[in-house]
This record gives structure tokens, C-alpha cells and sequence, in this order.
């Protein structure tokens, strides 16, 4: 059986959110996954950066300790609110923060917005500045190996020298690739190079490594794809901007512009329930109740459940 799957049959699905936070687990070296820093090693080995070459063996014998955040929240002109997918604090014995990496994960090509990336490392840049750090700031982005043109446009925006493209999976071995870094780990315990892995570490890592190739690989958009015609639409004003919400039969959300442009939902209607108390208060009912917290979906939800009441 395969846990990742299984949770993506019938009409759930696992979303940008839930890749993420598996991610962001696996890499916290504190969580109870038992590979201690093993996998964020790697990870820092892979990505192709010489910022990174100084931290590892400090972080290797506990001379330097990380922070993994998910959802990092960064206000932005008061009223705006960027999340940043998965951000890495790199610290000293000091506790002096030394390097900060962003990254951004993108499941869905439609999901790419071309100045996103950019706002993001310009908004949390604008914060280490404002804080009078000498913290460096990296970004990764996290992508299906794809030749989508939205997502090409989304990196090539950011024109800093210090960020990565990485991919979740590639037929092509020379690509750098999450499922590549969990297959060389699986290879390197059974030549005894790395401690051994618990058996069910290993087998939710190979659960995982096979659900993305077969689900977040190229032209594998299958589970992604917009099903069912639209059963519910709904318009929402945002600072001062209007959005179509829709709701699919197959209970996909989508969220367009007044040019008709899809957008991405999850971070919209996010802040939108958080300007409405009661929709606020009912999305933190939720989320206690959730491991990997709401989704685009459930945010959907509440909104057209909600849609009567306000």
C-alpha cells in the first residue's frame, strides 16, 4: 500500500500544501522521522550553490542548528500577506541567523505566477534589511520537470545570482531531483555508508519517491487535471479587487480575475477568510483537526458553505 496514494484517490487529492510540509518534515532534523539531519545534508549537497558547501559539516557535528518554517507569513504594504512555501534558517552557536533559504514549491504549472518568486525574495529581503541583519538570502524553486513558458518566465524573474531550480522527479539522471536524493539515501544504507533508516522511514520514503515520479513527473498531470463541470461560482473583493471563486463537480476550486486569468487560489482566498472573523474562526477549527493544515479545497469550502451567513 501507498499512503501518498491512497490519500490522493476519489476526490481528495494532495496539493501543493501537503507535498510541502512532507518535504519540510523530512527535512527538519528534529522531527521524529529518526534521520536526524541526514536528509537536509543531502538536500544542501544536491542543490547547486557553492553558499551552501560551509554549513554542511557544521550542521553535521551540531556546531550550527537549523529552523524549518512552513507557511512562513511576510507582511507586505500593510494589507498584503506573502507565504513562503518552505523557509530554512541556518543559525550559529551564537544564535546569529547566517543564511535564510526560501523555497517555493510548485505542483501545478497553472499555478505560476512570472513576478512571484520575485515579490517573495523582495518582501523577505526588504524584512532581513529592515532588521539590520547580515543574514544571505537564497531561493530554490521546486517544480515538475516541465517546458511550460509561465513557469520558465516565474524563475527567470528573479534575477539574483544565488537561486536554484530543483525538481520533484526527471527521466533524465543528470537533473536534480527529490526523488533522486531519496533513492541515493536508500542506496547509501544499504552499502552502510549512513546509519540504518527505520523500516517505516524507509518504506514511507519509498511510498513517496514512487508516488511523485508517477504523479509529479513529467506530463504526469493526471490527478491535477480540472474535473467536472462548474457546480457553484461566487464573486469575493480583496483589497479593492474582485475574484470569480469556482466550485467543480469534482469539488476543485478555482479562482479567476476580473481579466479571466486563472490564479492561484490557495493564497487569495486564504487572506480572504482571514479579513472575515467568522470565516477566520472557522478555518482555525479546521485546521487543529488537520496534520498538514487546509488546503485549497477546504479554504473553498468554507467560503461557499459560509456564502449565506455574510
Amino acid at each position: 500500500m501507498n499512503i501518498f496514494s491512497v490519500l490522493s484517490m476519489g476526490k481528495s487529492r494532495l496539493h501543493e500544501t501537503s507535498m510541502s510540509a512532507m518535504l519540510g518534515y523530512l527535512l527538519n532534523p528534529y522531527q521524529d522521522h529518526g534521520l536526524g539531519n541526514k536528509f537536509l545534508i543531502e538536500f544542501l549537497k544536491i542543490v547547486p550553490s557553492t553558499e551552501f558547501i560551509p554549513y554542511i559539516n557544521k550542521i553535521q557535528n551540531g556546531e550550527y542548528r537549523v529552523e524549518i518554517g512552513l507557511e512562513v507569513g511576510y507582511k507586505y504594504e500593510v494589507t498584503k500577506r506573502y507565504d513562503i512555501d518552505i523557509q530554512i534558517k541556518i543559525l550559529n552557536s551564537d544564535n546569529d541567523e547566517l543564511h535564510r533559504i526560501l523555497i517555493e514549491n510548485k505542483i501545478k504549472v497553472m499555478a505560476a505566477q512570472e513576478k512571484q518568486l520575485k515579490k517573495y525574495y523582495d518582501v523577505v529581503k526588504s524584512e532581513i534589511l529592515k532588521e539590520e541583519l547580515t543574514t544571505k538570502l537564497s531561493v530554490i524553486f521546486l517544480t515538475p520537470k516541465t517546458e511550460n513558458q509561465a513557469i520558465t518566465n516565474e524563475y527567470s524573474s528573479l534575477d539574483i545570482q544565488d537561486k536554484s531550480w530543483l525538481y520533484w522527479y526527471s527521466q533524465n539522471p543528470e537533473n536534480l531531483t527529490i526523488v533522486k536524493l531519496i533513492q541515493e539515501m536508500l542506496i547509501s544504507e544499504q552499502k552502510a555508508e549512513i546509519s540504518p533508516i527505520n523500516e517505516y522511514i524507509r518504506h514511507t520514503l519509498k511510498a513517496f519517491a514512487h508516488f511523485i515520479s508517477y504523479h509529479v513527473g513529467e506530463n504526469k498531470t493526471r490527478i491535477y487535471e480540472d474535473l467536472g463541470e462548474i457546480n457553484n461560482k461566487i464573486q469575493i473583493n480583496l483589497d479593492s479587487e474582485e475574484y470569480t471563486v469556482i466550485k467543480r463537480e469534482s469539488g476543485q476550486i478555482q479562482i479567476f480575475d476580473t481579466e479571466e486569468k486563472q490564479l492561484e487560489a490557495r493564497p487569495i482566498l486564504r487572506q480572504y477568510i482571514e479579513s472575515i472573523d467568522e470565516l477566520n474562526n472557522k478555518a482555525k477549527e479546521i485546521s487543529i483537526r488537520r496534520l498538514f493544515g487546509l488546503t485549497t479545497r477546504d479554504y473553498g469550502n468554507i467560503i461557499f458553505q459560509s456564502v449565506s451567513t455574510y
